[in-house]
């Protein structure tokens, strides 16, 4: 049987959801107006998590030989791993109010590429083992969620908070694929993944929202200015 079944299918319709609301969200967050600058890092980031639910529907969702499977995972580490650094580019810029310095961007790169390779050649030595990305994911969401944490006690940004609420929701998540805890069984299986795909499914709603108030923030404040 092509198709999987149990915990798996169920991580796998989750993240076809996912990938699939993400898509007119896209577009909606396209046509809004506000700060161009600011609408380019939510569309890269927007489209980035919706290229790997889709790459992740695949990955859940068929049974394929071992080779394909860990072929499709080569680009599905990729798309992660760039997820996580416009995510922390997005943070680090709401924060400072400026886009970070060449020679650390640099030094995050080597290190976000470092990590991929280990993922990649993890992978094919044990299948579906994705702790070196999970380890990596961890440090610049903790990060990203302390910029945005200060900016919200301070007052200094006032979308911040659907950010603190997606990135609480995130880091739960993590626990989950960390730990590798967690089994529910409400009509259909949901393993610790497809537990986290159901964080991931509500984090992107918060985003969205997230994204269009930071769009009209920003513009909103180059206008008093």
């Amino acid at each position: 049987m092509l198709l999987k079944s149990g915990a798996e299918f169920t991580n796998a319709v989750i993240d076809l959801i996912t990938g699939l609301i993400l898509i007119p969200l896209i577009f909606i967050l396209k046509n809004v107006k506000g700060d161009d600058k600011k609408k380019r890092k939510w569309l890269e980031l927007l489209a980035l998590l919706s290229l790997g639910d889709i790459l992740g529907f695949l990955v859940h969702g068929f049974n394929f030989s071992e080779l394909i499977f860990d072929i499709l995972w080569i680009p599905l580490y990729a798309v992660m791993i760039l997820i996580v650094l416009r995510f922390f580019f997005l943070a680090y810029f709401d924060y400072y109010d400026k886009e970070i310095g060449k020679n650390v961007r640099i030094i995050i790169d080597i290190i976000a590429l470092v990590d991929y390779v280990i993922c990649v050649v993890n992978g094919f030595l044990t299948v579906s083992n994705i702790y070196p990305y999970l380890i990596f994911a961890v440090i610049p969401a903790v990060v990203g969620f302390l910029y945005y944490m200060i900016m919200l006690f301070k007052r200094e940004y006032s979308p911040s908070i659907y950010m603190v609420v997606a990135l609480v929701l995130q880091l739960v998540g993590f626990y989950f694929q960390i730990t590798r805890r967690g089994y529910l069984k409400i009509i259909w299986e949901f393993n610790c993944d497809g537990i986290y795909h159901i964080f991931l499914l509500i984090t992107v709603v918060i985003l969205f929202i997230f994204g269009l108030s930071d769009i009209k923030y920003i513009e909103k404040n180059n206008e008093v200015r």
